[in-house]
């Protein structure tokens, strides 16, 4: 792993940095769950009404890694899941560098 994104987790949440241990994939219900996606899409406007943030999704709050492959199994297609992983990897470096 990145040492850059090891040590983002280690230091934990704060006013710029935030975790969601999934994109949509409620664990406690075991299905999909459209209020997570809403919830990650509140963050990503908060960050970009602020100054910018980092948002680490596949990270649960107490910093262990869950990983994405619940919200990967979601998705019907593998163009889908291309598609947001990469438009969101590139919302994220944006906003950090940028905001």
């Amino acid at each position: 792993m990145n040492n850059d994104v090891s040590e983002l987790i280690h230091q934990g949440e704060n006013l710029n940095t935030e975790f969601k241990r999934s994109l949509r994939w409620d664990i406690k219900l075991n299905k999909v769950n459209k209020d997570l996606e809403k919830a990650v899409m509140r963050i990503i406007c908060g960050f970009m009404n602020v100054e910018g943030g980092i948002l680490l999704i596949g990270v649960g709050d107490d910093g262990i890694i869950e990983g994405l492959e619940s919200d990967y199994k979601t998705f019907k297609n593998m163009v889908r899941i291309i598609l947001k992983v990469t438009c969101t990897r590139y919302l994220v470096l944006w906003l950090a560098k940028n905001i």
